[in-house]
């Protein structure tokens, strides 16, 4: 995802944070904001790095054959 979508959603729980009288669920939200705030930062930082992550090839391993008993 885009550090811009992140953000919006880290304004949104601010903003709902402002209209909650519940001081739990304020907290809750402002906690949730600031892990919107961390990601938006990680995804901006990634967006910036040059790292193409590709997924390694899957080695089949040989099937496990029971020993046939004579």
């Amino acid at each position: 995802m885009r550090a811009d979508v992140y953000l919006q959603y880290a304004r949104d729980c601010l903003c709902l944070a402002g209209e909650m009288s519940d001081p739990g669920g304020r907290l809750e939200l402002l906690e949730m904001a600031q892990s919107w705030t961390r990601l938006a930062k990680q995804a901006d930082k990634n967006s910036r790095a040059d790292n193409v992550y590709e997924t390694p090839l899957r080695i089949p391993r040989p099937l496990n054959k029971p020993e046939l008993e004579e």
